[in-house]
Order: structure tokens, then sequence, then C-alpha cells
């Protein structure tokens, strides 16, 4: 086993301030809206986790060591049998915008549950987080047709962070979910992982530029080309740049760049603002 970094690849500071609900123990509930109401999300909980994990490395705040490891705990409880004698955060409510419907497993929720459960063990030494690793990793092995997560991209593979038999290639999610992969071959020198995460690597050195519209970035790939949001584009510059450090890749930190001069123009804001309210009312007329 090779050890892992517990400061994890990206810092949620202004992106993210977990103004959640909170239960008994500390564990992270999203509001939802709608019929689906309060509920627990693997990826917030992993997040939340994560971040702990963080001001617990760089500042020694041990209450919130003691959150991280809450959150692996609850992680290791959450997790429920799935296909392939996989182990998976399934998800019992979906969305509108294009879906999927319930039961459905999310590959940003196996691969972020995992960096964290892994970072946690070298703390714990508990090794029920590895058994759930080990079970978890599964979903990233098959395609989602058979109840994974992996779904191509022209000639090579990106991880869904909503798994649709047309793939939306959610762009944050895939980075997320490819550093959970990442982490597993790191940390179990595991080579056909690793050959799972170095293909999706791949994907995003050669197809970059197809979440990119020349002035903004997209969320995703579905038909209806929604940009991301301004959150959302500083996500895409702050995760380029932690892949550009991670896998000391000059291409990435050159495409962050890119798109930090796009957040950082008003020319820029301004165009992104109009389209991004056509996108609304186009978004509006289709739910009707």
């Amino acid at each position: 086993m090779s050890e892992l970094k517990l400061s994890y690849y990206l810092n949620w500071h202004g992106l993210e301030d977990f103004a959640y609900d909170f239960d008994e123990r500390g564990i992270p509930r999203v509001q939802y809206a709608g019929a689906i109401g309060l509920k627990y999300n693997a990826i917030t909980i992993s997040q939340w986790g994560l971040h702990n994990l963080q001001l617990w490395e760089n500042g020694g705040d041990e209450k919130a060591l003691a959150q991280a490891l809450k959150c692996a705990e609850w992680l290791t409880e959450a997790c429920q049998p799935w296909q392939h004698e996989s182990l998976a955060w399934i998800y019992d409510y979906g969305f509108d915008l294009y879906g999927p419907r319930p039961p459905w497993i999310s590959g940003m929720a196996q691969g972020e549950a995992i960096s964290l459960l892994l970072r946690c063990f070298q703390i714990s030494k508990a090794e029920r987080y590895l058994d759930v690793c080990r079970r978890a990793v599964r979903a990233f092995h098959y395609p989602v047709e058979q109840g994974g997560v992996t779904a191509s991209l022209n000639d090579l593979v990106f991880f869904q962070e909503y798994p649709l038999q047309n793939p939306v290639h959610v762009l944050n999610g895939g980075i997320f979910a490819l550093w959970g992969v990442y982490d597993y071959a790191t940390f179990f020198r595991d080579q056909p992982t690793m050959i799972l995460a170095e293909q999706c690597l791949e994907a995003l050195r050669r197809y970059w530029s197809l979440w990119d519209v020349g002035y903004w970035t997209r969320y995703d790939l579905y038909p209806l080309r929604r940009l991301a949001s301004r959150m959302y584009q500083e996500l895409h510059v702050r995760q380029f740049h932690a892949l550009a450090d991670l896998f000391s890749e000059p291409l990435f930190a050159q495409v962050a760049d890119r798109w930090q001069e796009q957040l950082d123009s008003k020319l820029t804001l301004a165009r992104w603002a109009a389209a991004k309210g056509i996108e609304k009312i186009h978004l509006a007329l289709r739910r009707r």
C-alpha cells in the first residue's frame, strides 16, 4: 500500500460554505425543492469530511478530525449492495432536468467517498474502510449500461456523475470521480484501476475543449449546452490547476489560466449573463 497525502486536491474555501442542515452527529443534509425534501447525499458528506481533514492537517483542529471520521463512519454504514457485488451509495430520488430515475448511483459519490475513506483509514486503521473501498471501486470497471458509472468519450472513457444511457459528461463530477479512482489505484497499487484513471485523464487532455465555448465553460456536454455558473467556472479553474499539480501537466495549467481570464473579464461576464438568461428561459419552456 502507498499512503496518500491527507489534504485533498481541492480547497473549497470561497466555493462551498457548507451551510447545510446538520443532524445530531454533525452529518450534513441537503434541502431539495419539492417532494424530495431533506436528504443525506454521499457527495456532500464526503466533501464535508475531506474539508474537515484539510482543517485538521493544516491547523491541528481535533474537532475537525472527529467530524471527518464521523463522515467516514456514515459512509461505511450507508453503502448498500449494488450490481457486480459492488457497494454503492444509492440515490432514491431523481432530478427533473435529465434524470436519472431512482435507484441510481453516482461516479462522483463513489469517487469522493473512496478518497475520504482511504485517508481516514490512514488515521484510524479501520479495516472496514478499506473493505468498502474495494467493493465501491468496482462500479468504475463497468459501463453505465451494465450498472456502472463509466461511459465512452470518443475513443476514451469519462466517469459519470449521473449514469444515463446518453452520457452527459458533467465536467466537475468526472474530475472528482477521477481523483477517487486515482487514489484507489495509488493506495492499493492496482494496475487495472490505474489504467482506467489514465484513460479518463487522457480524455481530459484531448477533449477539454469540448467544455469550452470560447468565452466560458459548459457544465456538461448535454445537448442543451448549459453554461457553468460563476461558481462552477471557478471550480473548473481550481480543478484544472489541481490536475496540473497532481499529474505535472502544464496543459491543464494553461487551460485553467484561460478559464480564469474568462472569469476576470467584464465583457465575458456580460456575455455569460445574457446567455445564461436565455438559457433559463429555454429551460422554463422545456419544463412546461
